[in-house]
């Protein structure tokens, strides 16, 4: 599995590799099983199978918080908060992205990558802020539009 990144956009087996993943799975090996899903979401990402990919991130971030991983989880939703926005799901986008960031505050110590990727979510956040908020209709705010 660990090699599977690089070959992502070349043929292999990926029964094997949700085989693989399910086994770490049942083995308790959750951090490994995570990096299974998360390479199956990659590569089903790429052929266009959205809705596939969401559910094997979303799976992944699971099995990277039983793991205690600091980086796997917040870099999953990060993927996720991704696909939100390519797809204007704009408030998913930001509950992902502040799942991911809350997930981060747990390691204050983790050093220059954890920082680095809260940077990340957080500009990322930033960039929503508005995304997706329509003003209130006068009409339905009680105002008027006699002056």
């Amino acid at each position: 599995m660990a090699n599977a990144q690089d070959t992502i956009d070349q043929p292999f087996d990926e029964r094997m590799l949700r085989d693989s993943a399910e086994h770490c799975e049942k083995l308790a090996q959750t951090f490994w099983a995570a990096r299974g899903f998360r390479l199956l979401a990659l590569r089903q990402l790429s052929e266009g199978d959205r809705a596939s990919a969401r559910q094997d991130f979303e799976h992944a971030v699971n099995l990277y918080d039983a793991a205690g991983s600091m980086l796997g989880g917040p870099s999953a939703l990060e993927k996720l908060a991704r696909m939100d926005i390519e797809e204007q799901r704009f408030d998913d986008a930001r509950a992902h992205l502040d799942r991911g960031l809350a997930r981060l505050k747990a390691f204050p110590y983790g050093g220059f990558q954890v920082r680095n990727l809260e940077s990340r979510l957080s500009g990322l956040r930033g960039t929503l802020e508005n995304k997706g908020r329509e003003a209130p209709d006068k009409e339905r705010s009680g105002g008027s539009e006699q002056g």
